[in-house]
């Protein structure tokens, strides 16, 4: 689904935004409360370096990767984020 909505992304000549990194609706209670993505989240620690590579060198590959802005909740993933952008970047 989400390779469907990069593809639009890329016909409409939008810019995709893709926030990664977050660990979402932690307080159980809270949610149940006040609903998800009220504001529960923490930090997330997920490996997603090489998902990440395969899914944007499959739409570099066939000339459908839109402007992409990438950003990643986890400040020790600031380097990989630092390094795929600039891998992905046309100049």
């Amino acid at each position: 689904l989400l390779y469907e909505f990069a593809l639009w992304d890329c016909e409409k000549g939008w810019v995709q935004q893709f926030h990664l990194g977050a660990l979402r609706n932690n307080n159980s209670r809270a949610m149940r409360l006040l609903g998800p993505d009220t504001g529960w989240d923490s930090i997330g620690d997920f490996p997603q370096g090489q998902a990440l590579a395969r899914f944007l060198d499959r739409l570099d590959t066939e000339d459908r990767l839109a402007k992409t802005i990438l950003y990643n909740l986890n400040p020790a993933d600031n380097e990989l984020m630092a390094t795929m952008i600039g891998n992905f970047n046309d100049g």
